[in-house]
């Protein structure tokens, strides 16, 4: 009796894994056109161009949901985002995202994350090395850099 007891427990806990687990699954396939804060506007090609209209640089940020050194920059990008909002723009571009694929290849993306500023009058881009992005005051140095030019 006791092993029967037992074996159902097993059975039930491998049962409400493997629902936990598609439930996982199906929730993050209905998100996929939404970045890591659940913006769905940041991550579609067509906000992409509307940004690259107008005047401002744009500070552009390749990630994944499942890279962990993108989900560790998220807040820095957060404080960039509000310390420069009136000097920069802001795109984040979900690498996965099968609509972002022309994005992805003409930025030569060969890693995530992949960090560009951008000029979008001339097309400029500015690959930002990745081992800065965890530095916020070596970070405001390359954005008050390329505001200079």
């Amino acid at each position: 009796m006791a092993k029967k007891k037992v074996f159902l427990t097993i059975v039930v806990i491998i049962s409400f894994l493997m629902i936990t687990c598609l439930v996982m699954t199906f929730s993050m396939q209905q998100n996929t056109n939404a970045d890591i804060n659940g913006n769905k506007n940041s991550s579609h090609p067509e906000y992409y161009n509307k940004v690259m209209e107008q005047e401002k640089p744009v500070f552009l940020f390749f990630y994944t949901d499942w890279c962990m050194h993108c989900v560790k920059f998220m807040p820095v990008y957060e404080e960039l985002e509000k310390t420069y909002k009136d000097k920069y723009n802001f795109i984040k571009i979900n690498a996965d995202n099968a609509e972002n694929t022309a994005l992805v290849q003409d930025y030569y993306v060969m890693g995530i994350p992949a960090v560009y500023i951008v000029e979008p009058k001339t097309q400029k881009r500015h690959a930002v090395n990745n081992f800065i992005l965890h530095d916020m005051d070596t970070l405001k140095k390359e954005l008050d850099k390329f505001i200079r030019r």
